[in-house]
């Protein structure tokens, strides 16, 4: 039973983490780009941080 509570409770923290993530992307009026323009810039914004 704990190994489902503790499934639950990840899926609700990912859920919760892509909401706020959503948040930030819509604070900054990127949520108007088409999804793969959206996606090829983070993956380049990931490329370059790391």
């Amino acid at each position: 039973m704990d190994e489902v509570n503790l499934k639950i409770k990840d899926r609700k923290m990912r859920t919760q983490s892509f909401i706020e993530i959503g948040g930030l992307v819509a604070n900054v009026k990127l949520d108007q780009l088409p999804t793969n323009t959206l996606f090829g810039a983070i993956v380049s914004l990931k490329e370059t941080l790391t």
